[in-house]
C-alpha cells in the first residue's frame, strides 16, 4: 500500500514539474525552466524576508514568546484558505479519474497520493514561514536544544491539520453539490460563501480596540496577543506549550489531532470518492430536443461566449481567478460602511487618515488585480489548441476574447466601487474621476499583462487543470504583476505626501496605459 501511494506521489510530481521533459530540453526550453525556478525561488525569498522581519518585530517589542503561536496560527488560516480552492480540482473532478480507478490501487492509495501532494506542497511554504521566525525566536528566547526538535515537528505538522479541515470543507462541498443539476454552479456558490464567511470571520476575531490592548505592560501585551491566537486558531495552544514550556503532553496532542484528522479523513472519504467523483463529471442532458431557428454572431462574440462559458464551467477556474473580484466587493462595501478611522487600522499604516480617498483607489487596485483570468486562459487550451489553430480566425480575435472575459469580472466592480466612494467621499471632481479611472485602467492593464505572460510561459501539457489555475508560473506572475504594479503608487503616495495626490495618480495612469498599449500591441504580433 505505502508502495503505491508513493508511486502515485512520484508520477504527480513528476508530470507537475515537468522533470522528464526538462531531460530532453535544450537551450532556450531549458533557460526557460531555469528562469522559471530563479522566479519561484526568488518569490519564496521574498517570502523567507517577510517573515523574518515580522519575527524580528515581534522580538524587538520583548514579546518574543509570541511567536510560536503566531507562526503555526499564520501558516494554518493561510493554508487553509488557499487549499480549499485546491481540493476540487486535486482531490474531486480530476481529468484523470477515469484512468486512475482503472489501476489495480484502492481508492484510499489515490486519495491518500492527492493529499500528500497537496501537503507537501503547502509544508514548502509554511517552511518558508517557520524557518525564519524560528530563528528569530531563538534568537530573542534562547530557547533550550530540544526547541530545535519541537520546532521541526511544527513545520512538519503545521500544515497536516488545515490541509485535511479544507480536503474535508472541499468533500462536504462537493458531496453537497453532487445532488443538484447544476453541480459545479452549486459547489462553487458554497465555497465562495463559504469564503466571504472565513473573511468576515477575521475581520471581527482581529477587531479590537486599541483601549482593550495593555500598552503599558509589554508582559500582558504578549499575554493578551496569545489569548487571541488561541482564539482564532485552537491548537496553536499545544503548540506554544510545547516550545515554550517543553510540554511534551502537548506535543503529543499536536501530532495525534493533526495525524489522527489526516487518517480519520483518508478512511471517510474512501468510502463516498467514487459516487462524488462520478456526479462531478457526469452531466445531465435533454431528450427533448427540438430544431427551432438558429442564431448567428461575429467571430469575436461566439469566441467571447466560449470563453465565458469555459470560465463558468471550471470550479477552480471560478475561485481561483475570480475571488480577487469577489475580495474587491467586498473591500469596497466594507470602505463604504466604514468610519475612516477603522480603514486606517485595516491598512495597517500608521497616520494615513489624511491620504485615505488619495490611496484607495490604488488599494482595491491592488486586490482586483488578483483577477486575472488571462493569465491561465490560453493554457487552459490544453491538448485541444489545435482546435483553434485549425479554424479561420486569427490570433488576435482569440486574445481579444480572453481578454473580454477578465474584464467582464472587473470592470463592473470597478463601476460599484467608483460610486460607491462618489458617495461615501465629499471630494474635488478630479478625485472623484479617479475613483473611476484608476480600477479600468488597471483593469485593463491586468488583463492584458496577464495574457502576455502566458504567451510566454504557457503549459498545455497538464492532466489537471489546478496545476495551471493554481501552480503555474503565468497564474503567479499574471496575478502580482498587476497587483505590484498597484501597490508602487501607493508607497509613492505615501513617502511623498508633499507632491500633489493629482500629478502622481495621472503620471502613474499615463505609465499604466502605455505599458498596457505596448503589451496589447506585442500581442498582436504573436501566434499561436
Amino acid at each position: 500500500m505505502k508502495n503505491n501511494i508513493a508511486i502515485l506521489l512520484k508520477i504527480i510530481l513528476i508530470n507537475q514539474f515537468k522533470l522528464n521533459k526538462l531531460k530532453e530540453t535544450k537551450g532556450s526550453e531549458k533557460a526557460k525552466f531555469v528562469m522559471i525556478g530563479v522566479a519561484v525561488c526568488f518569490v519564496g525569498a521574498i517570502l523567507a524576508l517577510y517573515s523574518f522581519m515580522l519575527g524580528l518585530g515581534l522580538g524587538v517589542i520583548g514579546i518574543g514568546n509570541v511567536i510560536p503561536g503566531y507562526a503555526i496560527t499564520l501558516v494554518g488560516l493561510i493554508t487553509l484558505f488557499f487549499t480549499i480552492f485546491k481540493s476540487n480540482g486535486v482531490l474531486f473532478g480530476t481529468r484523470d479519474y477515469e484512468m486512475l480507478m482503472s489501476l489495480p490501487v484502492k481508492t484510499s492509495e489515490i486519495i491518500a497520493s492527492r493529499f500528500l501532494h497537496m501537503y507537501l506542497m503547502n509544508t514548502i511554504f509554511a517552511a518558508l514561514i517557520m524557518l525564519p521566525l524560528g530563528i528569530t525566536y531563538y534568537i530573542f528566547e534562547k530557547p533550550q536544544e530540544i526547541f530545535a526538535i519541537i520546532w521541526l515537528i511544527g513545520i512538519l505538522l503545521s500544515t497536516l491539520l488545515p490541509t485535511a479541515l479544507a480536503a474535508i470543507i472541499g468533500g462536504i462541498i462537493a458531496y453537497i453539490a453532487a445532488h443538484f443539476k447544476y453541480t459545479n454552479a452549486v459547489a462553487t456558490i458554497f465555497s465562495i460563501v463559504f469564503v466571504i464567511g472565513i473573511l468576515m470571520s477575521s475581520f471581527l476575531l482581529g477587531g479590537v480596540e486599541e483601549s482593550d490592548i495593555p500598552m503599558m505592560e509589554i508582559a500582558k501585551l504578549g499575554e493578551f496577543m496569545s489569548d487571541e491566537l488561541h482564539k482564532i486558531y485552537p491548537i496553536s495552544s499545544l503548540f506554544d506549550k510545547a516550545v515554550i514550556n517543553y510540554d511534551i503532553i502537548a506535543l503529543i496532542l499536536f501530532v495525534v489531532l493533526s495525524i489522527g484528522l489526516y487518517l480519520l479523513f483518508v478512511k471517510v472519504l474512501s468510502l463516498r470518492y467514487k459516487w462524488i467523483n462520478t456526479a462531478l463529471i457526469t452531466h445531465r442532458t435533454k431528450s427533448d430536443y427540438k430544431l427551432q431557428r438558429l442564431s448567428t454572431s461575429s467571430v469575436l462574440t461566439a469566441l467571447y461566449k466560449k470563453e465565458l462559458k469555459r470560465f463558468f464551467s471550471s470550479y477552480s477556474y471560478i475561485l481561483n481567478m475570480g475571488i480577487g473580484a469577489v475580495m474587491a466587493v467586498m473591500l469596497a462595501v466594507a470602505v463604504f460602511i466604514a468610519e475612516p478611522a477603522t480603514i486606517e487600522k485595516w491598512i495597517e499604516i500608521p497616520n494615513v487618515q489624511p491620504i485615505i480617498v488619495n490611496i484607495i483607489a490604488f488599494v482595491f487596485s491592488t486586490v482586483l488585480a488578483l483577477t486575472c483570468t488571462t493569465s491561465v486562459a490560453l493554457s487552459l487550451e490544453g491538448k485541444n489548441l489545435w482546435i483553434l489553430k485549425s479554424l479561420p480566425i486569427t490570433t488576435k480575435a482569440i486574445m481579444d476574447s480572453k481578454i473580454l472575459v477578465n474584464l467582464t469580472l472587473t470592470l463592473p466592480t470597478c463601476l460599484l466601487f467608483g460610486t460607491l466612494m462618489n458617495i461615501k467621499f465629499q471630494t474635488d471632481i478630479i478625485t472623484r474621476c479617479f475613483f473611476y479611472l484608476v480600477p479600468v485602467v488597471y483593469s485593463l492593464f491586468t488583463a492584458v499583462w496577464g495574457m502576455f505572460i502566458n504567451t510566454r510561459f504557457p503549459n498545455y501539457e497538464w492532466e489537471s487543470e489546478t496545476a495551471v489555475i493554481k501552480q503555474g508560473l503565468s497564474s503567479m506572475v499574471g496575478m502580482l504583476g498587476g497587483a505590484l504594479f498597484a501597490i508602487v503608487p501607493i508607497i509613492v503616495l505615501i513617502a511623498l505626501q508633499n507632491v500633489s495626490y493629482q500629478l502622481i495618480s495621472g503620471i502613474t495612469i499615463l505609465v499604466v496605459s502605455a505599458a498596457g498599449s505596448v503589451l496589447y500591441h506585442r500581442l498582436g504580433t504573436y501566434r499561436l
